[in-house]
This record gives structure tokens, C-alpha cells and sequence, in this order.
């Protein structure tokens, strides 16, 4: 059964849900650091080095929430990570007790819910290159839609 471009959007759609829904169910891991340093402030971001208490293996860019003593979370991301030394971005200065000790929350979510998000917004091209790619359009409809365009 072959489906059709809506239905494999919804599947895809439902599947990234699914996702989110079971990584928000397990807890996001938490990673302790200190010694904090803000290493430049440009362009509307703060770049700060931590040392980690162990050794931790994120992606770079990954999304971050900071547990402060308020309450409130900030976000950031990972520059880069390299053995217990971390590089994260802030759109906001961090608090000078952050620096001394901070608890950063791994968001795996976030990059799923960028994605849903974004495949929301997907539309097809007057080409029709995602059906054609997935072979939603037969190979003689691919024809005839290309002479209609021609004509």
C-alpha cells in the first residue's frame, strides 16, 4: 500500500510526537559544573567555559536549560565540549552565583520539537521533487506534469 504525501507527513509528524512524548517522560539528564568564566560578549550573546565534574559527550549546538536558585531556567547552547571543559552560548548574562557552581539540563526535546515544527511548515515545490523522490507520482504523471508546465 503506497501512501500519499499528506499521510506520510502525518506519520512523520505523529512519529516525532511520539518521541517527545517519551523523552519528556524520562528525565533529562543533569550535569554539574563550575569554575565559571565569560569569555567574550559579542553580537548580543555571552560565551562562558565551565569545568564539568565528569566527563560528558553532547552534541555541539544541542540546546540547554541553567536551573537557577529563582526558578527560572535559561537556555543556552553548546559551543563545544572537550574532556571536562565546556563552552556554552547565552543569550542573557549569567547570574555571578551560576558561575560558581551550575546545573545545566539536557534538552533532547527541543531539537525534536524544532523539527516538528519545521515540518509543519513543509510545502511542495511547483517540481514536485518530494513526490517524485518518494515515488508518490508515477513515472508517467511525472511526465504529464512536466509538459503541463511546459505548455
Amino acid at each position: 500500500m503506497s501512501l500519499t504525501r499528506e499521510q506520510m507527513l502525518s506519520e512523520m509528524d505523529q512519529a516525532l510526537a511520539d518521541e517527545i512524548a517519551a523523552q519528556s517522560a524520562s528525565n533529562n539528564s543533569h550535569h554539574i559544573a563550575t569554575d565559571g568564566k565569560l569569555v567574550s560578549n559579542e553580537n548580543g550573546q555571552y560565551i562562558y567555559t565551565f569545568t564539568l565534574d565528569e566527563t560528558w559527550e553532547p552534541q555541539d549546538d544541542a540546546p540547554l536549560r541553567i536551573a537557577s536558585v529563582s526558578g527560572k531556567e535559561i537556555k543556552c547552547s553548546i559551543v563545544n565540549v572537550r574532556g571536562t571543559f565546556i563552552t556554552i552560548a547565552s543569550d542573557k548574562p549569567l547570574p555571578e552565583d551560576l558561575l560558581q557552581r551550575i546545573n545545566f539540563i539536557d534538552d533532547s526535546t527541543e531539537l525534536l520539537k524544532r523539527q516538528r515544527e519545521a515540518l509543519k511548515q513543509v510545502q511542495e515545490s511547483e517540481g514536485h521533487l518530494a513526490s517524485k523522490s518518494f515515488d508518490l507520482i508515477p513515472y508517467a504523471c511525472r511526465i504529464y506534469l512536466w509538459h503541463m508546465k511546459v505548455s
